[in-house]
């Protein structure tokens, strides 16, 4: 009896004792199936994951590219700080201006606010020749009795004016300093819509910071709140705040093919609405001619 149990359990875990009991041994077929979808599936998951590598290195490529702009333009970029002249203590033209825009769309104690928290007295600029030359926006240095320019690298030097251009909002300045790194001048007229653009300046004070976004348009005149006689502005939407006037607009390529020069009607805290303006290159001379001043 002991070893007919035996015999039985051997049976009952075997396919013999299935068809014994008329069950069809259906286990080895699913298994067999399954063997049989796996390759498909196996290559389906393999061509997914080639792809996905594809695409995270093209965004890594591109990452990589930013990074390298960065590298190149940041020594060539100045935080310009000024004081004194005719506009200390008594509000200008271009914040009256402001003011009477802000009038549309806020009432008078928010304008107080929103205005108290533009940075008074900073700018920025880029570096076009080793002997000290920075190229800036007129409304930055013109009319002010001390011009104080930081270096990458927190060096500070005195700046003189060497020219300013109120059509275009243009000024040239100079400072007498050792090592400087100036930028290349890249061709504005290539630019297309849709070009990658990175901006590098010191909005609010904060020194060499880096945004980036695409060229929105060119050829933009009428621009509100920009009453300058030459207007055939760069529109783009990397982040441009107050302070961001006179830091360069880069190619992909790292030159310099716009001078920033502000935005457009601010009308909320966050000030940046995505709407930005640049003076092409080729305004100031570009890499074909000198700077005309």
């Amino acid at each position: 009896m002991r070893t007919a149990g035996l015999r039985v359990r051997v049976l009952l875990c075997s396919g013999a004792a299935l068809a014994l009991l008329g069950i069809a041994p259906a286990a080895p077929r699913a298994i067999q199936s399954a063997e049989a979808a796996e390759p498909g599936r196996a290559q389906a998951t393999s061509q997914d994951t080639a792809q996905r590598e594809a695409d995270l290195a093209e965004l890594q490529a591109v990452s990589r590219a930013f990074k390298t702009v960065a590298k190149i333009a940041r020594p060539g970029v100045v935080n310009i700080r000024v004081s004194g002249g005719e506009r200390e203590g008594e509000v200008s033209q271009r914040e009256e201006r402001l003011r009477e825009r802000l009038r549309e769309v806020l009432p008078e104690d928010q304008i107080e606010h929103w205005l108290r928290r533009l940075p008074q007295g900073v700018g920025s600029g880029f570096i076009i020749d080793a002997d000290g030359y920075i190229l800036t926006n007129n409304h930055v240095v013109a009319k002010r009795e001390e011009i104080t320019v930081v270096l990458d690298d927190e060096r500070k030097f005195k700046a003189t004016i060497v020219g300013t251009d109120p059509k275009s909002d243009l000024a040239v300045i100079k400072i007498d300093a050792p090592n400087l790194q100036p930028l290349k001048l890249g061709d504005s007229d290539r630019l297309e819509v849709g070009d990658w653009v990175i901006a590098i300046g010191a909005p609010f004070n904060l020194s060499q910071t880096v945004t980036h976004g695409i060229v929105s348009a060119k050829g933009r005149t009428g621009v509100a709140g920009l009453d300058l006689d030459y207007q055939d502005f760069i529109q783009t939407d990397a982040a441009i705040n107050p302070g961001n006037s006179g830091g360069p607009l880069l190619n992909r390529d790292g030159e310099v093919v716009g001078i920033v020069i502000g935005l457009a009607n601010p009308t909320s805290n966050t000030v940046f609405i995505g709407i930005g303006f640049a003076v092409p290159i080729e305004v100031a001379g570009g890499a074909g001619g000198p700077i005309p001043f």
